[in-house]
């Protein structure tokens, strides 16, 4: 898609929540910071995008972590995100109702 990404460019800029509206807890304060180039996914990551980075080795590679993040998937033995779980090959979420096979709902 052309337009699935959007450029930032290098400078200083207000991030975290700015209205008087419902944020989560670590969406907040807002607050300024030198933020360098970027680009940046227009739309959220899905359930079946992310399994098929889990499938295609994503939790193995290096090159695709930060190294704080790194550090913890070897440190923690990350394989999925932590309210993943596998059942002898089938994904299930933990979810406010509970287990739940929903993964992957969506693409």
């Amino acid at each position: 898609m052309k337009d699935a990404f959007v450029e930032l460019p290098e400078g200083i800029h207000t991030i975290g929540h700015q209205t008087d509206g419902y944020c989560f807890d670590n969406e907040g304060p807002s607050h300024r910071v030198l933020v360098g180039p970027v680009r940046i996914a227009r739309a959220l990551v899905t359930n079946g995008e992310w399994l098929d980075f889990i499938k295609d080795g994503g939790y193995a590679n290096p090159a695709l972590w930060l190294s704080d993040g790194w550090a913890a998937v070897q440190n923690d033995g990350w394989q999925a995100p932590g309210h993943w779980q596998d059942h002898d090959g089938e994904w299930r979420q933990f979810t406010l109702a509970g287990l739940r096979r929903s993964i992957p709902p969506c693409r």
